[in-house]
């Protein structure tokens, strides 16, 4: 057997015969990162050197030399290796961007990027991918030191922010910036609590969001271009949350009294939207798009399905809705009025993302001026249709099948406790 052939079946070399891992005199183990393409491997011309601190596993890139690649990773070992040194230290004194050699001229723009992912991910729905390519722009809007783009802009604004954040290289786009990203979120929300609280879920929501596009999934379907291994994001990893349990406030009687005396007659739109919100349940999003075809009447029920102007956001979600008899009467008389037909809500071309944009608006501000200030007001009519059955029936599963949502789901978010749970001492005495 001829030595090529030997070199290929060696775990430690690739096909090339080149070194892919090793270990130091010391123990430290090194290897050559890879990329995925064309259903194999293409490894790096360098070598890397992982750690795993506090759950966290960070990467070092190292020279493409045995010897010299050795030597570095037996430093950063050693360093690390002193209980008060930390991870921070480490990379401010090593630099991975420092070490790392010229970055790999296959690396795309966020904006070649962006176009393979919009063009490979069909089984994504629009909104994800739009919240998935937000956050990577977000990312690259930071490394230039542009401020995040906010709503209320001309178009040719948008377009000039777009243009200069598709231009950051992703092999910019490393852990300590992405650390650094996250940093600057979590200051801005100073010493409260509440607002930390807010800023470790945007933070990892942008974090979750952009890891997307590095999806194994994905990442086997670019074949122009390769990404950076591993994915920045995972490597930095997520903050852990606070519990997001839902804390019932809102006085439902006298919310239900006031949307009857004060939008009952002249808001009919807002009326409407406001009782399939709570006591359907209903999403935004399945109100926006809510066809009559999907009201029966006779059985008093509303059919949450797949439309031609509406896909639900899960398969679970895809249920009978029960409602009392008042709401179809409401839904009857208003449905005389002829508003938008195939519709409920009166709104814009089904082209637009939201087609009842103005009266969602007008329903909130109703909303905030009667107690609700959560931030999706809207979505807290549905929260408060969940705490009711499950306070009814006390099952949570019977609340999550009302809402059409996982068990769990339902428990960690929108099952809000109205009855007292207490000892009575006096029983006991």
């Amino acid at each position: 057997m001829n030595a090529s052939l030997q070199a290929n079946k060696n775990p430690n070399r690739d096909e090339q015969g080149r070194l892919i891992k090793f270990k130091t005199r010391k123990g430290t183990s090194v290897y050559r990162p890879h990329d995925l393409r064309h259903g194999g491997r293409v490894y790096r011309d360098h070598f890397a050197f992982k750690v795993m601190v506090q759950g966290r596993r960070y990467y070092f890139a190292l020279d493409g030399e045995k010897e010299a690649a050795g030597k570095k990773a037996d430093e950063i070992a050693a360093f690390l290796s002193v209980t008060t040194n930390t991870i921070a230290q480490a990379i401010e004194r090593f630099s991975p961007q420092k070490i790392k050699t010229t970055p790999d001229p296959r690396c795309p723009t966020v904006g070649e990027l962006v176009a393979a992912y919009e063009q490979v991910a069909n089984a994504v729905s629009e909104r994800t991918k739009r919240e998935c390519i937000g956050a990577i722009r977000r990312v690259a809007s930071f490394i230039l030191g542009y401020p995040p783009f906010r709503g209320g802009k001309s178009q040719d604004t948008l377009a000039q922010w777009r243009q200069a954040v598709d231009k950051v290289s992703v092999a910019s786009i490393t852990p300590e910036r992405i650390e650094s990203l996250r940093g600057t979120i979590l200051k801005a929300a100073g010493t409260d609590e509440i607002k930390k609280g807010r800023a470790i879920v945007t933070a990892n929501a942008i974090l979750r969001n952009a890891a997307c596009l590095w999806s194994p999934r994905m990442r086997r379907l670019y074949t122009s271009f390769v990404l950076p291994d591993p994915c920045p994001f995972k490597t930095v990893g997520q903050m852990e949350e606070r519990p997001h349990r839902y804390v019932s406030r809102v006085d439902v009687g006298a919310l239900v009294k006031a949307a009857r005396s004060e939008l009952g007659r002249k808001r009919r739109a807002e009326f409407v939207v406001f009782v399939l919100s709570l006591f359907g349940g209903l999403r935004r999003g399945e109100i926006d798009r809510l066809i009559w075809d999907q009201i029966d009447f006779d059985q008093k029920h509303i059919w949450i399905r797949t439309t031609p102007y509406f896909r639900p956001k899960a398969r679970n979600s895809e249920s009978r809705v029960d409602c009392p008899d008042e709401v179809f009467g409401i839904l009857r008389n208003f449905k005389h009025q002829g508003v938008t037909p195939p519709f409920v809500i009166p709104g814009a071309d089904p082209a637009n993302s939201v087609r009842c944009r103005p009266t969602f608006q007008n329903l909130t501000r109703w909303l905030r001026k009667n107690g609700i200030q959560e931030t999706k007001a809207l979505h807290t009519l549905r929260k408060e249709a969940g705490s009711y059955i499950f306070h009814l029936t006390g099952s949570a599963d019977k609340a999550a099948e009302f809402l059409r949502n996982d068990p769990r789901t339902a428990r960690e978010y929108y099952l809000g406790r109205k009855d007292r749970l207490e000892v009575q001492i006096g029983g006991l005495a």
